[in-house]
């Protein structure tokens, strides 16, 4: 009889355990998946993480040259807390800006209008640092539908007091 008791027992403590165990794991459907497809950071002269909804938005204009050229704008919609811009543009057609790689324009420090690469901007409120601007880096995109753009990018911004940093990750963001 001690035995039955004995074994009702550890049959009792056994079920309990594995209860409270399964219960800390997440339901199906639980993990949010659009949050760790849009995970991006901030290195270098000060470190974090990039908070808030990406939008974008497409246009087709004419630079100063005359030269025509169509974009899309990656957009922080946090701006409370960080201003951040992403534009890439390519010039001499009329296609949207599809899947595939693209580097900094290489006269994003000049005055002159430029429309063919990518350029961004960050300013970080809190800081009161002075805006950053690409220096060197790309953006890729690996998916690109009408109301969706997805991708990674890895670029390095500097402002004019030289201090650089590093925005780099993950990015999903949907059409404003």
């Amino acid at each position: 009889m001690m035995n039955l008791k004995h074994f009702g027992f550890k049959f009792f403590m056994g079920f309990f355990v594995l209860s409270l165990c399964t219960s800390y794991l997440p339901e199906e459907g639980v993990i949010d998946y659009d949050l760790l497809s849009k995970q991006m950071n901030v290195s270098g002269s000060f470190n974090h993480e990039l908070l808030g909804d990406l939008s974008f938005s497409e246009s087709t204009e004419v630079n100063t040259k005359g030269v025509r050229y169509v974009s899309l704008t990656l957009k922080l919609e946090n701006e409370s807390e960080n201003k951040v811009a992403i534009l890439i543009s390519e010039e001499n057609t009329n296609e949207p800006i599809r899947e595939g790689t693209y580097s900094i324009a290489s006269d994003t420090f000049t005055s002159e209008h430029y429309s063919n690469g990518v350029f961004a901007y960050y300013n970080n409120i809190a800081s009161h640092e002075l805006p950053f601007f690409t220096e060197k880096g790309l953006v890729v995109i690996t998916n690109r539908s009408n109301n969706l753009v997805e991708g990674y990018l890895n670029l390095d911004l500097r402002n004019v007091q030289d201090k650089k940093i590093t925005i780099s990750g993950k990015f999903r963001a949907n059409k404003k």
